[in-house]
């Protein structure tokens, strides 16, 4: 029967003796278990050493995996969904000559939970493991679903917080479909500010020159729809124009400060997927 070396360190874990006990000279070596900068080989006890040296192994593992996160993967299984771990509010020549991919309005349409999990499962499941360990309960080891706190809605929530506070740019898994989300809910400026500390969400400037952005591109390729439309005599989209208002509240009160309402002119347009073609219909009554 060949033995495996994991059997041996596991019998040197688990044996009765690898545990230093209170008449022992080394009994301070029970603090250093699991320690985090200790050199494990600086500890007589194995139990001590061998917690050590695998925490810090973990630990380095981890940091490494999540690091790989705020960087887009060179290759990715069929069945995943690709989302970009960058997104850029505004760009300029000099980042656009770089290939930077600006926000767009279907990346903020596309945005599902469970894309964000099935992603972080496939490309870092140790990070996925560790936090599935701190966040989903158990019972007799087997995982309690919850319809309510989900665990996979927290670790999602958690990992794109620690990407984005490894990396600012990296705010593509969740922080700026939050910071937008603030913007529309109309949040106020404290709790912005408090998320986007927390690195739960992008910061509101960024949050609006994505808006910004969204606008003048979807504006744009608007514009070159209706106009390849009208070559071809076709009515692709129908607009309509609504009044609206807004009742801007103070939340904090200062001098000059007032509570106001704000109106102006709304623009909804409406796409006219079947809509009749001009020219055939004119080419059909003809004949």
């Amino acid at each position: 029967m060949k033995v495996k070396p994991v059997e041996i360190v596991e019998q040197m874990y688990c044996h009765r003796y690898s545990y230093p006990s209170y008449r022992s000279s080394q009994f301070h070596e029970r603090d250093l278990a699991f320690s985090l900068d200790t050199v494990p080989a600086s500890i007589h006890y194995a139990w001590c050493s061998i917690s050590s040296w695998a925490t810090q192994l973990v630990g380095n593992r981890a940091r490494r995996s999540l690091g790989q996160l705020i960087h887009d993967p060179k290759d990715l299984a069929p069945d995943t969904a690709h989302i970009s771990a960058r997104l850029v509010a505004s760009t300029n020549e000099r980042t656009r000559a770089k290939g930077v991919k600006t926000v767009t309005k279907e990346d903020m349409m596309s945005f599902r939970i469970a894309d964000r999990a099935c992603l972080f499962k496939t490309r870092s499941p140790l990070v996925w493991y560790l936090t599935e360990c701190m966040a989903a309960p158990q019972k007799k080891g087997v995982l309690v679903e919850r319809k309510c706190h989900n665990p996979s809605i927290i670790q999602v929530t958690a990992i794109s917080s620690f990407i984005l506070s490894r990396n600012q740019y990296a705010n593509s898994y969740m922080a700026m479909h939050m910071g937008i989300w603030h913007i529309a809910c109309g949040s106020h400026v404290d709790v912005r500010h408090a998320a986007s500390h927390l690195a739960m969400s992008v910061h509101e400037t960024t949050a609006r020159q994505a808006l910004a952005t969204m606008a003048d591109t979807s504006l744009e390729n608007l514009r070159t729809e209706v106009g390849q439309g009208q070559k071809r005599y076709q009515v692709l989209y129908r607009f309509v124009l609504d009044n609206i208002q807004e009742f801007l509240r103070v939340w904090e009160g200062g001098t000059g400060l007032e509570n106001c309402l704000i109106c102006g002119t709304a623009c909804t347009t409406i796409g006219l997927e079947m809509a009749g073609d001009l020219q055939t219909r004119m080419e059909h009554a003809i004949l």
